[in-house]
């Protein structure tokens, strides 16, 4: 796929994260590990981003797929952090749980924030509780996927009290039927039908599924979070990192409260953004899935679209879907 997929800007929405960009929080001065396989670090979507690529195993360092999808969905929310990308896949492409343990080591003595973790087993081995117990004591922040078996399973380190573990959701807000649920899941986000930077051509982006992919887009939520509290200069603890994304920044979905599937719910740097869908032709409007009937139908004049004045505010995002003769604006 050449173009970018009309789903980046609807990340725009779900994440909330103009909410921090219009005070001018990118992720400066945050520095996210991406533990995962290497990053097509020439791909247009990381190009004013800093990235330093370490293999823990050798010394070979390869693009991925998966690693450069994950750094791609990290920096579409935050796009202005420093990202230490550390390999973890052997020569047979798997991820055992002692190099993450030893990956999660590196990121917190290289200062690292936060760390992304796109990964994790049905067992507890490896040194990885005690990695992740590490990481927590110096006040950085695991953002751990629960995987995608679609059962109530046990994964590692996603089960740990010191780890945010991350579900996915599809873009109605309704659980993924692949994502793993259970006591341990946290929060959740989306992770159907995600663009994602390709990982060898520098202009092209693939469509994926998977809660690989939900988790980075809330590691993105944190490091915002983190640049916020950095740049005013104020100390956050990890248990206060912790609430502030599972409280203050979730959305409650499913039961009330807490529950299994869905964690404490969306997590999205509040309020969401208002967003209206015009089709040119048509005097319908969507309004956050809301439909209402304008006075007048929606058109386009000298270039321009044209619709009722009541309906459109300063400081809009607009995206044109000429396939579908659909206007989407967004505040």
């Amino acid at each position: 796929m050449k173009k970018q997929h009309n789903n980046l800007f609807e990340i725009l929405n779900i994440t909330g994260r103009k909410t921090f960009w219009s005070q001018g929080f990118f992720g400066q001065d945050v520095k996210v590990a991406i533990i995962d396989t290497g990053i097509n670090t020439q791909h247009q979507e990381f190009k004013n981003v800093k990235i330093k690529c370490k293999n823990v195993i050798n010394d070979n360092v390869e693009p991925g797929m998966h690693g450069t999808a994950t750094a791609g969905c990290l920096v579409y929310v935050a796009p202005n952090v420093e990202i230490l990308n550390l390999e973890i896949n052997d020569e047979k492409n798997e991820a055992y749980n002692d190099n993450i343990a030893k990956a999660i080591r590196k990121a917190v003595d290289e200062d690292c924030d936060i760390i992304n973790l796109s990964y994790s087993h049905k067992s507890n081995y490896g040194g990885i509780e005690e990695a992740c117990q590490y990481a927590y004591d110096n006040d950085v922040l695991i953002v751990c996927s629960m995987s995608n078996e679609g059962k109530k399973l046990r994964k590692y380190p996603a089960c740990f009290d010191t780890v945010l573990s991350v579900g996915a959701i599809d873009w109605n807000e309704k659980r993924c039927d692949f994502s793993n649920y259970g006591q341990w899941i946290d929060v959740v986000q989306v992770g159907k039908n995600i663009p994602v930077p390709h990982y060898k051509y520098n202009d092209e982006y693939l469509v994926l599924d998977g809660t690989s992919f939900s988790t980075p887009l809330v590691a993105g939520i944190a490091a915002l979070i983190k640049c916020k509290y950095k740049t005013l200069g104020k100390y956050l603890s990890m248990q206060e990192f912790m609430n502030l994304l599972t409280v203050a920044f979730s959305k409650d979905l499913g039961e009330l409260g807490f529950d299994k599937y869905y964690g404490f719910g969306l997590c999205s740097l509040q309020p969401l953004v208002d967003t209206k869908e015009f089709t040119i032709g048509s005097n319908m409007m969507k309004q956050n899935r809301e439909v209402i009937k304008m006075e007048a139908v929606a058109k386009i004049e000298s270039g321009r679209t044209l619709v009722p004045l009541r309906y459109v505010n300063n400081n809009a995002c607009v995206l044109w879907i000429p396939e579908e003769k659909k206007v989407k604006i967004m505040y």
